[in-house]
């Protein structure tokens, strides 16, 4: 269960993070870098507070759980691009069209 809770929390803290920046007004290219520069952020952060447990009494990092952290970031990341793909853009094209007639 402690697992399914890593995934879950990274993945969708990068999903969010994947619309967030897509909303801006960026060169595709910047919102790319941004995007894999926030996955990154979000895979080091998963390790630091794994590291932080070593020394708080009565909790112990995981090397599984930053393994698991890793693969949400990534998920969330992936999942979020695949939904801004094949829903968000459709959309956006389909009302651009809808409003220039």
């Amino acid at each position: 269960m402690d697992k399914v809770v890593h995934l879950g929390i990274f993945g969708a803290l990068t999903f969010f993070y994947t619309f967030g920046i897509f909303q801006q007004h960026w060169s595709h290219k910047s919102r790319r870098n941004t995007m894999l520069l926030m996955v990154f952020a979000c895979v080091v952060y998963g390790a630091i507070t794994e590291l932080i447990q070593h020394f708080i009494p009565y909790r112990s990092g995981d090397v599984y759980d930053f393994v698991v952290d890793t693969i949400g970031a990534v998920g969330g990341y992936v999942l979020g691009r695949l939904v801004i793909h094949f829903i968000v853009v459709p959309r956006l094209e389909r009302n651009k069209k809808k409003s220039s007639t």
